[in-house]
């Protein structure tokens, strides 16, 4: 089962996500309270999720900070992060996999249906990747 920490501060949002990825079969940990990164970045370490899901457009903190900061740590840099965005462009992918980011989710409307099923395709390309390495 596939334990997904997140990182995303609106609340329908959020239970959306939490919803289809019920469904989907995997665990999923949404922060109580956003606090500053270094909280976000302990609880992360506390947890060790196999995927992080981030909203590199939260209000609640820097979500393109937040993403430089789990990617350039020793303990958090192996979690695959993936990005999301419901207004997403080539250029909002485009940087968050240059600052660090496994893999971009863009979708043109609210729904988030199809996040789950795109965590597991990029969760299982890595594993393989890792395996052959």
């Amino acid at each position: 089962m596939i334990l997904v920490y997140v990182i995303e501060d609106n609340i329908l949002q959020s239970q959306a996500l939490s919803a289809q990825l019920s469904l989907a079969g995997m665990k999923f940990i949404l922060p109580n309270h956003f606090g500053s990164i270094d909280y976000q970045l302990q609880e992360i370490r506390c947890h060790q999720p196999q995927v992080i899901l981030l909203n590199p457009k939260i209000k609640a903190l820097d979500g393109w900070e937040m993403l430089s900061q789990i990617s350039s740590h020793n303990d958090t840099r192996h979690i695959p992060v993936v990005g999301y965005h419901h207004q997403a462009d080539g250029q909002m992918a485009k940087k968050f996999i240059l600052l660090g980011g496994k893999a971009f989710y863009q979708h043109n409307s609210s729904t988030v249906e199809a996040i789950p099923k795109y965590i597991i395709k990029i969760y299982t390309n890595l594993q393989k990747i890792h395996e052959t390495i």
